[in-house]
């Protein structure tokens, strides 16, 4: 009779909210191929078995090995249970390192969709451990942003607690630096129950909220103990709003109390799921951005949240101390990108930051050094970018920052907008030119201070209002000089 248990709790509903998205997670527990290929098959068969039933549609999972190919291989295993080639995919994380386990997403093709990157929610270790993730509800439109977490483990001692403290800080301040969206969930095997440890205190204070007690204050994950919740569903105050339901499922924890092998479990978790409702969230709802990257005085080569990808050669961004970011290289292929931002809705949109440029090419400094702007990042090669007129150059003589500031225009702009520095200087150029940025500042408004009104009353009766190439609705004066809709001058 036990283990009919999970199935019952399966066909439970809480509440008479409807839920559009499922959320599946759990602790898989050496998810890794150092199994062996038949323990491996054997996992892999048992997870798919508790998982299959579920109709979910983001599975997230931790202790997957961290190796390209286990995600993928997991998620195929998914699709042919469920008989559908291609239904299911995993999001990309670029992380291969055999000897460590990770934390990864997959998810549902017709549902929902990634948007922007796979982005570590800390450093070292527990960068693979804790991601963060933002997903789009094709039907909708609504964003969310998801993390999923695995703290250091081990009993309430000294250094464990220490360290889940240091992992608690990591992930809030990575989360404070999203920007593609308020909404927030985190998920995952925090290793401390809610009452007992500071870690865990500290995502609460920050104004999350624990939903697996929300919905049921007995509500228990660790095999070896029935009143151990050590996995969490944590929702800050506008995600909270859309969790239709949160509960566990206990498909594993009766391999404990009936003494059967632990690998007939295939883990000493329960997975659990978290049910939403997207439709009443705020995702296209303007989002006011005041951002401040590259100060001077921080910790060598750490420049998060800004990141570098490096197309060809072999130098690539980094950040120092005295200098901001900096990229010195011929021959190469070197981009600095921010951090995505909803600005689909956004009135007006500036970036301003301090440059110099030394051992210039003065005069193919606008080619070599650029900035560029795409409304849906997906991938340095993949994404639609537009170039941005940089205003203001340094002399390329010297090392004397200028000062410099863009308007973007909006319709450049998008729910996943990301701007980058692009520095390309080919091999054949006389110098090696070594650029610095620091001070990076990015605003945006939900407002403007000028509308077409103000235009004077004789030219706006000369004025001719059409629409562009992407549907927007644009006003030309007679000497070609034109305004948005609000009246802001496109450049």
């Amino acid at each position: 009779m036990r283990k009919l248990f999970p199935v019952i709790l399966l066909c439970l509903v809480t509440t008479g909210a409807k839920a559009e998205l499922k959320v599946f997670a759990q602790n898989v527990q050496n998810y890794v191929l150092s199994l062996g290929e038949e323990a491996w098959n054997k996992k892999t068969k048992a997870i798919v078995g508790a998982v299959k039933s579920t109709n979910a549609d983001i599975y997230a999972f931790c202790e997957i090995e961290s190796v390209p190919t286990s995600l993928p291989r997991l998620c195929d295993s998914i699709n042919a249970a469920l008989g559908q080639s291609g239904l299911f995919a995993a999001v990309s994380d670029n992380i291969n390192e055999p000897d460590y386990a990770k934390s990864g997403f997959i998810y549902r093709t017709d549902k929902v969709r990634p948007v922007g990157t796979n982005k570590a929610a800390a450093t070292g270790i527990y960068a693979k451990r804790m991601r963060i993730q933002a997903f789009e509800e094709i039907v909708t439109g609504e964003l969310f942003v998801l993390s999923m977490n695995h703290f250091k483990a081990g009993s309430i001692d000294g250094y464990n607690e220490v360290t889940r403290i240091e992992n608690a800080n990591s992930l809030l301040s990575a989360l404070n630096d999203v920007t593609i969206d308020p909404d927030i969930l985190i998920i995952g095997d925090l290793n401390c129950n809610v009452g007992e440890e500071e870690a865990i205190q500290k995502i609460l204070d920050a104004g999350y909220e624990e939903q697996l007690l929300r919905f049921d204050p007995k509500a228990y994950s660790h095999c070896y103990k029935a009143d151990d919740l050590i996995d969490h569903v944590l929702a800050n105050a506008t995600m909270r709003t859309q969790v239709v339901n949160a509960r566990m499922l206990h498909t594993c924890t009766w391999t404990c109390t009936e003494g059967l092998r632990e690998e007939d479990s295939y883990s000493d978790h329960d997975p659990y799921m978290v049910e939403l409702n997207l439709t009443g969230g705020s995702s296209d709802e303007c989002i006011e951005i005041d951002e401040s990257y590259l100060a001077t005085g921080g910790t060598d080569y750490h420049m998060e949240p800004m990141t570098d990808v490096n197309i060809s050669g072999g130098y690539f961004w980094r950040y120092q101390s005295n200098y901001g970011a900096t990229c010195q290289e011929k021959g190469g292929e070197d981009w600095l990108l921010t951090p995505e931002y909803n600005m689909k809705n956004a009135a007006s949109v500036t970036i301003s930051f301090e440059h110099t440029i030394g051992y210039a090419n003065v005069a193919d400094m606008d080619k070599e050094h650029t900035l560029w702007v795409t409304p849906n990042y997906s991938s340095v090669q993949e994404s639609e970018w537009t170039q941005l007129t940089i205003p203001k150059y340094p002399s390329g003589t010297n090392w004397t920052y200028v000062k410099t500031s863009v308007d973007v225009p909006t319709e450049l702009l998008g729910r996943n907008t990301v701007f980058a520095f692009k520095n390309q200087v080919p091999a054949s150029a006389a110098k090696e030119p070594k650029w610095e940025i620091k001070n990076l500042k990015v605003t945006s408004s939900c407002t403007v201070e000028s509308s077409v009104e103000s235009l004077d009353s004789s030219l706006q009766k000369k004025a001719s209002k059409l629409i562009d190439r992407n549907g927007n609705l644009y006003i030309m004066l007679p000497d070609g000089t034109r305004y948005d809709a609000q009246g802001r001058l496109l450049r």
